[in-house]
């Protein structure tokens, strides 16, 4: 082997080594960029004027799934453009400046509040539809209460209705009832002037005959 193929073997290992710096300089640049893109897609979503809760649930809540956050050419919300994110070490923001740490955790305080204010306003949502089942509810009870009074009156009134009727139809068997005690009465003792007076005409019928 010369002397030139041996120089340019042993330059070889240190033209890489060389190398390497450049290519992790380019690779933390690209990381770099990668977590302020992720920064701006976030304030880009809650600075809707109403963000949808499809477009809030993407969004990442901690530190980790910030780092995990991949969005490929998709967009957040149909008013925003497709964004493409990247996967990220979290060394890439810890070797980041301090500005972009900031950034991001910026960005993911404020990712907090509005998932916070999410809750509260669905706190509110339920408050206001319980209020309105109890408005409806109430106004169902009232009803039914009233219909119950109406029903209870007439119901009252009918039995009222009834025990005059039974007081009359009393009333009136007794007044039958003497009647008939009357004229049963009244029977047995014309019966009874019958049989007397049938019994003096037989006394008589004998002496006819014999004149």
């Amino acid at each position: 082997m010369s002397k030139t193929t041996s120089r340019s073997a042993a330059q070889a290992p240190l033209r890489a080594r060389r190398a390497r710096p450049a290519v992790a300089g380019v690779n933390q640049q690209a990381g770099q960029e990668n977590l302020q893109a992720k920064v701006d897609a976030i304030h880009a979503v809650l600075a809707l004027k109403s963000p949808s809760i499809d477009a809030l649930s993407r969004l990442p809540p901690s530190p980790r799934q910030f780092h995990l956050w991949i969005q490929s050419q998709f967009s957040l919300s149909s008013s925003l453009p497709a964004v493409s994110l990247r996967m990220n070490s979290p060394d890439t923001l810890k070797n980041a400046g301090v500005e972009l740490q900031a950034a991001v955790q910026n960005a993911l305080d404020a990712v907090a509040r509005a998932n916070g204010g999410r809750r509260l306003a669905g706190g509110k949502d339920r408050i206001s539809n319980l209020r309105a089942r109890l408005a409806r509810s109430e106004k169902l009870r009232k009803i039914l209460e009233g219909e119950f009074s109406d029903w209870k009156a007439n119901a009252e009134s009918l039995h009222g209705e009834l025990r005059k009727i039974k007081a009359a139809a009393a009333s009136e068997a007794n007044k039958a009832n003497e009647e008939l005690a009357r004229r049963e009465l009244l029977l047995q003792e014309e019966r009874a002037r019958v049989a007397e007076l049938t019994k003096a005409l037989r006394k008589f019928t004998p002496l006819r005959r014999r004149v």
